[in-house]
């Protein structure tokens, strides 16, 4: 584990529930420099359980190319029901790695480090983002980033926060 995987394994005597609880959650807080303080409550580890498994991904970076807040406006969104709403629509104006086809636009979004990149994928007037996702196969998706190229874009897209648990 250590060698593949950079993890560690430690054994620990589950009866002693306090005890594996503090110390998860301790491990929890710190791989994830306290953006998940805690990852188990009282109650959710029992004295018979035998193995308990963890994975942690920690990714907060900033894009290539920032959305400048003093372009942030209020715009009309449609949601994936149709129905329109006004939110806060960013804006900007930059070379962006983008596609294009019969069912869908798509724009490619690199973070600071260039590294790593978000994916945005808009359904074309007249597929619904059902139909959309149904044809995303992992095919389509390699044609798709394959035919990608650097276009200057004006890029509009609701402000948003994403999270997981």
């Amino acid at each position: 584990m250590k060698g593949y995987y950079q993890a560690d394994v430690e054994c620990m005597d589950f009866s002693q529930t306090d005890e594996v609880l503090g110390h998860v959650n301790d491990w929890c807080n710190r791989i994830t420099k306290g953006m998940i303080p805690q990852i188990l409550n009282r109650g959710e580890l029992s004295a018979s359980d035998v193995t308990l498994l963890l994975n942690s991904v920690f990714f907060k970076a900033k894009w290539l190319q920032c959305f400048d807040e003093q372009y942030t406006m209020e715009g009309d969104f449609t949601t994936s029901d149709g129905k329109n709403v006004k939110m806060p629509m960013m804006f900007q104006t930059a070379p962006f790695e983008y596609v294009e086809d019969e069912t869908l636009q798509a724009v490619r979004l690199p973070y600071g480090d260039d590294k790593y990149v978000m994916t945005l994928i808009l359904p074309k007037d007249g597929t619904s983002p059902d139909a959309l996702l149904n044809t995303l196969t992992a095919e389509r998706w390699e044609q798709m980033s394959a035919s990608m190229q650097s276009h200057n874009t004006i890029l509009q897209m609701p402000r948003f926060n994403a999270s997981y648990e």
